[in-house]
């Protein structure tokens, strides 16, 4: 692992390069007694809630009628020759 002498603070956005902080990483084992509550790649409630909202649902649904006018008129073409 690198050391804070070894990283460079780059400027962004065209401001002044703030420190760099390193935390070090929890290293003690987890206790088998306490189970993991959740796992940490499942979603809240929260966010299944915002996956399939109204307006995410009409943007799908233009995206596949618009699909299904573009194959259409291939199709057609593909059929007057």
């Amino acid at each position: 692992m690198s050391h804070d002498q070894d990283r460079v603070a780059v400027p962004t956005n065209g401001r002044r390069p703030h420190t760099v902080t390193i935390e070090p990483e929890d290293t003690r084992p987890a206790s088998p007694a306490t189970p993991p509550t959740e796992a940490p790649d499942t979603p809240t409630v929260t966010e299944m809630r915002n996956g399939v909202s109204p307006r995410n649902l009409a943007m799908g649904v233009g995206i596949l009628a618009s699909l299904a006018v573009v194959v259409a008129g291939v199709m057609r073409r593909r059929a007057d020759h």
